[in-house]
């Protein structure tokens, strides 16, 4: 099981703050993903040019990420971001070393890609979440991961592409546990008042409105509220909004007999051509020319 044979892995580095460039296993040579199974620690301190995620099988490990330490188990895994600093080290106690973990590493096109399948501004809440990105994956899930790890690695017939979209499989299964994790985390924390502001502004009674009406009973600065809304939901208010009523315009070209003024006014858009420049920024794709391609796509 020795991922040295395998798997190109840095040796020791001597000088603190290193940073360890991407490097797929041999014969992944192309790849955007990789990975190597170790039953070590890596003890110094070093950067990624990157990303990573980390998942312990068996044992445990005491993970040092930006400054906090804490212990790693079985089914603990870790997101590690480029500009993370961080470094393994064994447990005090011998009776809880001898830790088994997967080391995930994709390069940044990559999971830059992946995350923004999650929604777009997934990427700017993962990079705006401060801490470790630790999260907790299930026994079963644990142990589906080691047994696909160990397949990848054992002598075969399967082609590189094979084992390359099984490496990535995977991948995607940890990134869609981070993310839930990540957010449902951010929502449990989120001020009572700022709630109150969310579902505010997923009211369609309220897309009339203005945001500094929007905002009125809330007794913050709007620069403080501006500051904490970016904070916890990773993206701008305006921007917010305007994704929500983007959003809700869609559904009314499609299933309304509304005129696009009609549509514009009631969600309130300064100008017909304001709703048309973000809506086919946001889309690609015109109001106009969207509601035809349905129409089409509903009559054939």
């Amino acid at each position: 099981m020795s991922s040295k044979n395998t798997f190109l892995i840095p040796a020791m580095l001597e000088q603190i703050g290193t940073t360890i460039q991407y490097n797929p296993t041999a014969s992944w040579n192309d790849a955007d993903v990789c990975f190597n199974i170790t039953n070590y620690p890596y003890p110094t301190l070093h950067t990624h040019d990157y990303y990573e995620i980390a998942v312990v099988f068996s044992g445990s490990i005491v993970h040092n990420i930006n400054g906090e330490s804490y212990v790693m188990h079985r089914g603990d895994c870790c997101l590690i971001r480029p500009e993370d600093s961080h470094f393994f080290e064994d447990e005090p106690s011998p009776s809880r070393r001898n830790c088994l973990n997967a080391n995930f590493m994709c390069r940044r096109d990559f999971m830059e890609n992946a995350l923004s399948t999650f929604g777009p501004n997934c990427l700017s809440m993962i990079h705006s979440i401060a801490g470790s990105l630790s999260f907790k994956a299930s026994n079963t899930v644990v142990s589906k991961i080691e047994k696909t790890c160990l397949y990848i690695q054992s002598p075969g017939e399967r082609p590189t592409e094979s084992n390359l979209m099984i490496c990535k499989s995977v991948i995607m299964e940890l990134l869609g546990a981070c993310v839930l994790h990540q957010c449902t985390q951010l929502h449990n924390d989120f001020p009572e008042w700022l709630d109150d502001l969310v579902i505010s502004l997923q009211n369609p009674e309220n897309f009339g409105m203005n945001i500094p009406q929007i905002i009125e009973g809330i007794s913050y600065s709007y620069s403080y509220i501006q500051k904490q809304f970016r904070r916890y939901m990773g993206t701008t208010i305006v921007a917010y909004w305007s994704g929500i009523k983007l959003s809700y315009a869609r559904e009314l070209l499609v299933n309304s007999e509304l005129s696009i003024l009609e549509i514009s006014t009631r969600l309130g858009f300064e100008t017909v051509s304001h709703l048309n420049f973000l809506f086919k920024r946001h889309y690609g794709i015109s109001p106009s020319a969207y509601r035809k391609q349905k129409t089409t796509l509903a009559t054939k």
